[in-house]
């Protein structure tokens, strides 16, 4: 079973990317190192569910799209908040806890709410408090 969502065309992938932080891996399936990572950001994806969508772009099927990001070395790792690309990408497979921490950084910069309370609204500031 996959967690992670296979993009299939450029209006897809930037639907993917708007909203929210996005983990997209650049990969193809003729890549070693791409297929030592794939099942550590499944497991990315699993446990991130809710509050980051992670997104994979087969390059050799969508070479537009690698192509609009510069992609010249596979896997490339590209961090998304609410469209716009979150700090370098990550070019190389690399252990589970460095896409973790940049996925932590990530939602903490986009202001987003831990796994838990994702999709849950936020009190309203300004609504006095109810009484117990």
């Amino acid at each position: 079973m996959t967690n992670a969502l296979h993009v299939e065309s450029m209006d897809q992938f930037n639907q993917t990317v708007a909203n929210g932080v996005t983990l997209v891996d650049f990969f193809a399936d003729r890549c070693g190192p791409c297929k030592m990572l794939s099942p550590i950001l499944e497991n990315i994806a699993e446990e991130q569910t809710g509050r980051a969508t992670v997104a994979k772009v087969d390059i050799d099927a969508h070479n537009d799209i690698a192509g609009e990001y510069g992609i010249m070395s596979i896997p490339t790792v590209y961090i998304f908040v609410n469209g716009q690309q979150y700090g370098e990408p990550v070019v190389g497979a690399h252990p589970k806890e460095t896409y973790t921490a940049l996925l932590d950084a990530a939602v903490v910069a986009a202001g987003a709410t831990a796994a838990p309370n994702a999709g849950q609204p936020s009190p309203d500031a300004s609504m006095p408090p109810q009484a117990a």
